[in-house]
């Protein structure tokens, strides 16, 4: 599926993956984002592919104003 995290500042961040919830952990473990950031997190379902989930998670950014508006550094 997709995420997006929101950081106690308001910024935003999107990402994919097949293990959302071993993913956002993996945001903690690196200091990326608090435990409570991640708990907050908005999850969508997105079934099948990867290719699939990468064409939600563009969607999603271009929803929120594109990567400009982001936390992300890649597109």
């Amino acid at each position: 599926g997709i995420y997006v995290i929101k950081n106690a500042k308001g910024a935003k961040y999107v990402g994919q993956s097949a293990k959302i919830g071993k993913r956002l952990q993996q945001h903690v473990a690196k200091g990326k984002f608090t435990q409570a950031e991640v708990k907050k997190a908005k999850t969508y379902v997105v079934k099948g592919t990867k290719t699939r989930r990468e064409v939600a998670e563009q969607r999603m950014i271009n929803k929120l104003g594109g990567k400009r508006n982001l936390l992300n550094k890649v597109n």
